[in-house]
């Protein structure tokens, strides 16, 4: 409930942090670079290529496969 309106999620929480950082909701977690464009099997989502992601440690299993094979890359964290 936020703002007066319900959204309905389907699935269990861990279902819903993951749609939640896809959707660019996330403001916690890792930056990540699309490096060559991909699909995601499991929501059918296409990322392209220069396009910006926030990867929670939750998140990291999902996305695996597309770090392993340098689909993804982890950006640099500026020094504070």
């Amino acid at each position: 409930l936020q703002g007066g309106a319900l959204t309905v999620y389907a699935g269990n929480y861990s279902d819903y942090r993951r749609l939640k950082g896809r959707q660019g909701m996330s403001q916690d977690g890792d930056a990540y670079e699309v490096r060559k464009k991909f699909s995601d099997w499991n929501t059918g989502r296409k990322y392209k290529q220069g396009e910006q992601l926030r990867i929670t440690e939750g998140e990291v299993d999902d996305f695996l496969w597309a770090i392993e094979n340098k689909f993804l890359v982890r950006k640099k964290q500026p020094k504070k």
